[in-house]
């Protein structure tokens, strides 16, 4: 079954403040070791710029 999303729902709202503060922490927290399981740390570099980039990723599991 094929969805179309609403114009009103693929709008991109930036983040917070807050928001990009509290990205900012867990991110620190990960790249110490201090994730829950299922909370992972992506670290690649530019294809042509050659600078790093970080994601934090986290595993999700479809339900049965």
């Amino acid at each position: 079954m094929l969805r179309v999303m609403s114009a009103e729902a693929a709008r991109f709202e930036a983040p917070s403040r807050v928001e990009r503060l509290f990205s900012r922490l867990f991110g620190k927290l990960l790249a110490l070791g201090l994730g829950l399981p299922h909370n992972y740390q992506l670290e690649v570099r530019g294809r042509r710029s050659g600078r790093l980039h970080v994601f934090e990723l986290t595993r999700a599991t479809g339900a049965p």
